[in-house]
């Protein structure tokens, strides 16, 4: 399955409203991210979808070149390492 899914990744969206499935998409996706590029994460301040804020707090805790910015009900994660 893996193998459907490109090397690297410039932007992702996730729209997943489950814990699960936000999760699953940051382990497929973040270690293909390219230097610059950008996860936006639907539903992340919406409180009808408390897993995908959770999830996205456990999954970034301890990773580093990453920043990320609340937008609304949406938030931004891009590596901090600019494009080349």
């Amino acid at each position: 399955m893996w193998q459907l899914y490109p090397k690297r990744v410039c932007f992702s969206h996730f729209d997943g409203d489950l814990y699960s499935s936000i999760m699953d998409s940051f382990e497929i996706i973040y270690p293909r991210l390219e230097n610059g590029g950008v996860i936006v994460v639907d539903d992340y301040n919406f409180i009808e979808t408390p897993g995908v804020k959770k999830a996205c707090k456990e999954f970034l805790k301890n990773k580093i070149g990453y920043s990320y910015t609340e937008h609304g009900k949406l938030i931004y994660v891009h590596s901090d390492k600019p494009l080349i």
